[in-house]
């Protein structure tokens, strides 16, 4: 079973790629003051989801610079013997 990358930890990884702060990114998506921060912040701590234009526009700005963030290996999970249901008995 895969597990995917949580939308903060994308957000984050994007932002350091990027070489940018919270604010730095903030100011580049055109994000008013303080609460362009506070957002980004929020973002990176799973506490709002990012917006489909500022999700775009993160991926654009990516493209630009050339960057390409390495995709999560997938976990493979394999299940025990003893994690099989059992066979229901009369």
């Amino acid at each position: 079973m895969a597990t995917a990358r949580r939308q903060g930890d994308q957000v984050r990884a994007a932002r350091e790629a990027l070489g940018l702060t919270q604010q730095e990114l903030a100011d580049a998506l055109e994000l008013e003051g303080k609460f362009g921060k506070d957002s980004v912040r929020n973002w990176e701590r799973e506490k709002r989801p990012v917006s489909g234009p500022s999700r775009v526009a993160i991926r654009l700005m990516l493209e630009a610079k050339g960057v390409r963030l390495a995709k999560p290996k997938p976990k493979l999970v394999i299940p025990f013997k003893g994690d099989q249901p059992k066979a229901a008995t009369k």
